[in-house]
């Protein structure tokens, strides 16, 4: 496709339009909000987006922005901010305040640590921290419940074993049944 025969290049509304691409909304709903085809839509975000998008890239390196620390200041930022809430709402005894300020603690976080490339879009990376009491605690839980389990499956292994005994034990009686008695 020439660069002149996009129909989304020259449109008046282009900004919005790869702004909405970029941010991942469907192009179903880009084509019907800015009326055009979503085949269209789909060949102009595949074939002059990531070549606007690399122009601008040069652009930045070219004028040595450091975006970078301003948004990783703005995060730490964030994150103070995030857990100064969560302080206030403890101690008015608000749960669910503190709950909420704990969730935009880790929204916060998990953006910071995509921003850093720390982990990467469908991938889970769970760290957890926890002191030597609870991890005691959870070891001591974890033993009773094995232990439990453990008592659960020598029953059901007995039982069947039983089951198994008297069953070939009334298979022993029905065979000698059928062996004719003989007679005086």
């Amino acid at each position: 496709m020439k660069r002149g025969s996009c129909t989304v290049c020259s449109h008046p509304q282009r900004a919005e339009i790869d702004a909405a691409a970029l941010a991942r909304v469907s192009l179903r709903e880009i084509a019907s909000r800015y009326g055009r085809n979503k085949d269209t839509i789909q060949k102009h975000v595949s074939q002059h987006i990531p070549a606007a998008a690399q122009k601008a890239i040069e652009a930045a390196e070219a004028r040595e922005v450091d975006a970078g620390d301003d948004v990783l200041a703005e995060l730490r930022d964030l994150i103070s901010e995030a857990k100064r809430l969560q302080g206030v709402a403890e101690k008015a005894k608000d749960h669910r305040g503190a709950i909420a300020a704990f969730r935009e603690l880790v929204r916060v976080v998990e953006l910071k640590a995509k921003v850093l490339g720390e982990i990467h879009e469908n991938e889970i990376n769970v760290n957890v921290q926890i002191d030597d009491a609870t991890a005691d605690r959870a070891n001591q839980r974890q033993r009773h419940v094995l232990t439990k389990l453990r008592g659960q499956w020598n029953s059901h292994t007995s039982m069947w074993a039983n089951l198994m005994n008297a069953r070939a034990a009334l298979m022993s009686l029905s065979s000698s049944r059928k062996q004719p008695v003989p007679r005086a």
